[in-house]
């Protein structure tokens, strides 16, 4: 149906539709459609000339270290499932989905997977055939000191973008995607410079922290501790939580066990010039979990459901593989 559709009014509509369906804002949803907009990746479903129901689909690779090799498998995140409020629960989504997998599978990739919004859609996605492939935990980190004097350095990369330093804004995201490529206990999803730089962009309370002052005219690389994706809770004096949603550190990931890798020392430092920075007394960390661990001090929960749609092994014999994924358009 979308190809006797003009492409520039499948992206109008689409837009127009999640607007009225998720309440972002113009400049996100902008940034999205510019970064990622593709005929061949958005799947509609018109009645006549009205948009009533649209998906979608961005790609993303994972690494996988198998006993012997290391393995790339091919993923179709689906994201911005809407339908037009007097068309629901008539199975036009259900229909629109379906279309979307053979398409994708016909192109080879291994599987498809999204964020559900809430367990009623996550039950619905399961009778589709998709199973909780990635769990998340919640660490929070209280700061009760009388004085707190962190001995790093913040940057925004808000501030950077206001200078003109895009360039540098594009190295960062290099450094990122490289960290991300050392994890190797599970399949791990592969952010490309473009999904860094959109993140950098939507975030823009984006921040990198250094362990000396920068003249931003040099390059600046070299010293970058950690690069952090906070979600503020909160306004004005009741600006008292900070969610971590990402961290890329010098040595690695944040990701499982959590701190890799990192000293006590530095971990303090790190969450006690986040917190000064944004006038917090604690930080919330999320970090993704391959496990289902139910220790009181730590907080698990599914986030992204999984759907095998090729014959790779790594779903062989009905197997459920976890994944990690983060970073996400959700």
């Amino acid at each position: 149906m979308k190809e006797n559709i003009d492409t520039e009014k499948i992206k109008r509509d689409m837009m127009e539709l999640w607007k009225e369906t998720f309440h972002d804002s113009d400049h996100y949803i902008q940034l999205i459609f510019d970064a990622y907009f593709c005929r061949e990746n958005v799947f509609v479903t018109y009645d006549g000339d009205l948009l009533i129901a649209s998906m979608l689909c961005v790609p993303y690779e994972f690494k996988f270290v198998s006993i012997r090799t290391i393995e790339k498998l091919e993923g179709m995140y689906l994201c911005g499932l809407a339908t037009r409020m007097e068309y629901r629960k008539r199975g036009i989504m259900k229909r629109l989905m379906l279309e979307a997998e053979n398409s994708i599978k016909m192109r080879g990739y291994d599987l498809t997977f999204l964020i559900p919004a809430d367990d009623h859609l996550r039950e619905y996605y399961k009778r589709m055939g998709y199973y909780n492939g990635s769990y998340r935990k919640n660490k929070t980190v209280n700061l009760n000191r009388e004085e707190r004097s962190p001995n790093l350095y913040i940057y925004t990369f808000k501030d950077l973008a206001k200078s003109g330093y895009f360039k540098l804004i594009k190295e960062i995201a290099g450094w990122c995607r490289e960290r991300e490529s050392k994890i190797q206990e599970y399949p791990t999803i592969l952010h490309s410079e473009r999904d860094l730089i959109t993140a950098i962009s939507e975030n823009e309370n984006s921040i990198f922290l250094s362990d000396r002052p920068i003249d931003l005219k040099y390059p600046i690389l070299a010293n970058i501790i950690a690069v952090v994706f906070p979600e503020i809770l909160g306004e004005g004096l009741k600006r008292k939580n900070l969610k971590i949603v990402e961290m890329y550190l010098q040595d690695g990931v944040a990701g499982e066990p959590f701190y890799r890798n990192l000293s006590e020392q530095l971990i303090d430092n790190i969450s006690n010039a986040i917190c000064t920075y944004f006038g917090s007394t604690n930080i919330e960390f999320v970090f993704t979990n391959k496990e289902v661990n139910k220790d009181d001090s730590i907080r698990d929960y599914p986030y992204a459901m999984i759907k095998p749609i090729g014959d790779n092994p790594i779903f062989a014999n009905n197997k459920k593989p976890m994944f990690r994924i983060s970073l996400m358009l959700d």
